[in-house]
């Protein structure tokens, strides 16, 4: 899917664009791109105030449909993107019916909202590749079953459900199955956010090695990096057939042992891996790695990775002055 920069203007320039999950990690790469693309930006998410300037922010929770349905009829959005959603593979362990219903019920109300207005609306949906579960030592293809082997990912599985429900309505719906996208800004939550902001503080303090508390680092994933993740979004967004999933992804496994390599090449820190039994996963999956269907460039992990690195080494010298 090679699109020019051009077509993606004559598509968004002008256009009021709704982002939910304004304040998430992905959609802070995101709406910067779409204010450049000349689209009408407007974010909203559970938080008094916009993590960062430049758009329209508004505070609503999308579990309060009424309030939903008046704004959607107020801003008339042409295009959606939906990144709103509880999003961690271990919370969800820890708060499984609370992530279910979080990311069903938010997205059923989002879609009978738009249904209710009577809008010619396309809509990104982000999925992820974790609703393949296991299929063993290979690629997990757009035709394969579903298998979601944790709550994150029945949720996941559940909101596509619920987009089918509305195929007939004036809603074009495509639908994003991601792999884990990172870069400068992700959570401490999520692994390798958690190991670079561990060698960044020893960094920092001077130390040549430190221990690391992880779960099992011989899992197989497939990551990318968000600032690509966001292009392919909109290129979907934009040309992707309505009804249709796409797997965003690299392609590439990355065994995450190898994630704690480069950091230790980046830093010049030796790594001591201690394995923390709390934080092994039920039903833990051995090797998830996707087959792209969105051709593009993709930044390689080693760079993504150190810049995830230079992020936090900034925040430690931020949080010292």
């Amino acid at each position: 899917m090679k699109i020019s920069q051009r077509n993606i203007v004559s598509q968004l320039k002008g256009k009021s664009v709704l982002v939910t999950g304004a304040n998430g990690f992905a959609a802070g790469h995101l709406i910067p791109r779409l204010l450049e693309f000349g689209a009408v930006v407007h974010g909203i998410d559970l938080h008094e105030g916009a993590k960062f300037q430049g758009y329209t922010y508004h505070c609503c929770n999308l579990f309060n449909i009424n309030d939903l349905k008046a704004f959607i009829a107020q801003y008339r959005p042409s295009f959606v993107f939906h990144l709103a959603s509880q999003s961690s593979v271990g919370t969800s362990w820890k708060r499984e019916w609370r992530t279910i219903e979080t990311n069903s019920k938010t997205t059923y109300n989002l879609l009978k909202s738009l249904e209710k207005a009577s809008l010619q609306v396309r809509l990104l949906l982000v999925s992820s590749i974790e609703v393949y579960g296991d299929h063993g030592m290979r690629k997990a293809t757009v035709s394969d079953d579903l298998r979601p082997a944790n709550p994150y990912a029945v949720s996941k599985a559940m909101m596509e459900m619920i987009a089918h429900k509305f195929q007939n309505s004036s809603i074009e719906v495509v639908i994003a199955r991601s792999s884990n996208h990172t870069g400068p800004g992700r959570s401490e939550t999520f692994f390798e956010a958690y190991v670079a902001k561990q060698f960044a503080e020893a960094k920092n303090a001077g130390r040549d090695s430190i221990t690391l508390s992880v779960g099992n680092v011989e899992n197989i994933r497939d990551f990318s990096d968000v600032r690509d993740v966001v292009e392919k979004y909109i290129l979907l967004a934009c040309w992707g057939k309505a009804g249709k999933v796409y797997n965003v992804c690299s392609g590439v496994g990355t065994k995450l042992r190898e994630i704690i390599t480069m950091l230790e090449e980046f830093s010049k820190i030796a790594a001591h891996i201690d394995t923390d039994n709390s934080r092994l996963r039920k039903n833990d999956i051995a090797y998830l790695v996707g087959v792209t269907s969105v051709r593009f460039k993709n930044r390689p992990l080693s760079e993504t990775i150190n810049d995830l690195y230079k992020y936090f080494l900034d925040q430690c010298h931020f949080d010292k002055t």
